[in-house]
């Protein structure tokens, strides 16, 4: 978004959501049976992390959405969510080389 006063910069009413977010996070949820409130919840039990990673790794790879709006989409830190993809990442190779 444009504010004229300020110049280009992003929406800081964009919360991340899009239907394709919605949709990786259900599709997560229900793989790794946790339930919507719990995902988003504030437990960090791994099952909850693992879910956490794999949904955000997802939207950042098959959406192309930034730390930024994965973290206000799913009321995290930016920097938890750059962790989160990371692993997501290393232990997406683990399998492959496996």
């Amino acid at each position: 978004m444009i504010f004229p006063e300020i110049g280009n910069c992003l929406d800081p009413f964009d919360n991340g959501w899009t239907p394709q977010s919605e949709k990786i996070i259900r599709l997560i949820c229900r793989t790794h049976n946790v339930t919507w409130g719990q995902f988003h919840g504030d437990n960090r039990s791994p099952i909850l992390v693992g879910a956490r990673w794999t949904a955000w790794g997802r939207m950042s790879e098959e959406l192309g959405m930034s730390s930024e709006q994965i973290a206000r989409r799913c009321n995290r830190d930016s920097s938890t969510v750059r962790t989160g993809i990371q692993r997501y990442k290393k232990t997406k190779t683990k399998k492959k080389a496996v």
